[in-house]
């Protein structure tokens, strides 16, 4: 078979590059390490198995962008672990091939090639986790037009899956008070002219999909979808509630990329509108807050408040 072929050669299998490449996204550079080294004692050299694994990501990032020519890929893309090619964004694969080409460069002049190795795993085992700089630009940026504009930034809690509410007619969800996002100016069409399909709600499924895809094009702006406290489905419309300010103005700056992969996926065309909100428990906190500045002003001044409330 053509894998024993390539064993007899000196090759690295897809098989094992696909395991390798699983854990790399699982994380586990440990259990990467360990594989890598059974293959380089089976006989394969340490250049052979770094070029073998440029042309895995090399193929994953073809995928990536919508190529799946067998003849360009080398294998048919049914035979690349599906969970492979939904863990990594295309920067992130972009960042993995570089790493690899810087390695293969160097690895002629090194004391120990082996050692070199094992340490671009370790980095390539830690990939799920790097962010390029244009996506910390753009999160920079968001947290300049948060401040410039007063808005309240809170420290972001652990992602966690979005709770999914019925439609509720009452502008009061749960207990909790809703403030619209300062609206950025925009010279492009409205969206309120815009023809949207009645849509009343999204399945499971649809909900994770949308999640899955966003994630792909654009990690930053998933992690701030998962923030959301709810989706709420009404008349067409996506209203995502956020607490935090900051993570509300990452999703309204691309609810454009969002309300279109979910026309692709749906195949509906659904507006989406992004809300932040404040718990009435986190009013009562500033209550207190302002209560405890007027008490420390009347000490400080030996005064009493003659028209107001205390």
């Amino acid at each position: 078979t053509l894998e024993k072929i390539r064993e007899k050669l000196g090759l690295v299998g897809l098989d094992s590059m696909n395991t390798i490449v699983k854990y790399m996204a699982d994380r586990d550079a440990s259990k990467v390490i360990d594989l890598c080294s059974e293959i380089i004692s089976g006989g394969v050299s340490i250049e052979q198995f770094s070029t073998d694994l440029a042309e895995y990501f090399r193929s994953l990032l073809f995928i990536s962008c919508g190529i799946d020519k067998e003849n360009l890929l080398g294998y048919a893309k049914s035979r690349y672990l599906e969970t492979n090619l939904k863990a990594f964004t295309k920067l992130q694969l972009e960042k993995a091939l570089d790493l690899i080409f810087n390695f293969y460069r160097d690895v002629r002049y090194s004391i120990n090639p082996r050692f070199e190795l094992e340490l671009l795993l370790s980095q390539l085992s830690d990939l799920r986790a790097w962010i390029s700089p244009s996506e910390i630009y753009d999160r920079l940026e968001a947290l300049k037009g948060d401040i410039a504009s007063g808005v309240t930034i809170a420290v972001e809690k652990p992602s966690q899956e979005p709770v999914i509410a019925p439609p509720e007619p009452s502008p009061v969800v749960n207990n909790v008070v809703s403030s619209p996002v300062a609206e950025e100016p925009d010279n492009s069409v409205s969206d309120d002219n815009a023809s949207f399909t009645n849509v009343t709600s999204l399945s499971d499924r649809d909900k994770q999909s949308i999640l899955e895809s966003i994630r792909k094009q654009k990690l930053t702006l998933a992690a701030s979808v998962e923030q959301a406290v709810q989706w709420n489905m009404n008349g067409g419309k996506l209203k995502f509630d956020f607490e935090n300010g900051y993570t509300a103005s990452v999703v309204k700056k691309d609810k454009k990329l969002i309300q279109e992969i979910i026309k692709n996926i749906t195949g509906q065309d659904i507006m989406v509108e992004v809300e932040v909100v404040q718990s009435q428990a986190s009013e009562n906190e500033a209550d207190q807050a302002i209560n405890r500045q007027v008490d420390v002003v009347k000490k400080v001044f030996r005064g009493e408040i003659v028209n107001g409330v205390n």
